[in-house]
């Protein structure tokens, strides 16, 4: 057996709005909700604030709200692809929570390397 431990740095703050909306209508959500999340997440900005200092506003390009229990919901649609990457075949699975993820293979150890592959080629792992 193979096991990889995966835990996605940054997770939340790393989120791109147009591929989390493209994930969930992916999935079967309804552009009613992708439309609110969008408007949720768009046009966001924060402040740095430290020893009696405070920046001016900057604009968040991306991400989604650490502290909202929306956004465990929503990135399960953004991480779903990292689970679809284990096939059908019954001695490959996969189990996500949040930015967690492991890998599980039975007896094929190369055919975890290629899993790796892929992702790697699809910006999961940095």
């Amino acid at each position: 057996m193979s096991a990889l431990f995966l835990d996605i740095k940054s997770a939340f703050p790393s989120v791109v709005l147009e591929w989390l909306v493209h994930d969930m209508r992916k999935r079967g959500v309804p552009k009613q909700y992708t439309d609110w999340i969008a408007h949720k997440v768009s046009g966001r900005r924060t402040t740095l604030k430290f020893d009696g200092y405070e920046s001016e506003p900057v604009m968040l390009s991306k991400g989604i709200d650490q502290g909202c229990p929306l956004s465990g919901m929503v990135f399960q649609f953004y991480n779903s692809d990292l689970v679809d990457t284990t096939g059908s075949d019954s001695s490959e699975d996969a189990i996500a929570f949040m930015d967690d993820t492991l890998l599980l293979e039975w007896f094929r150890s190369t055919q975890i390397q290629y899993r790796i592959r892929v992702l790697h080629a699809e910006h999961y792992i940095s």
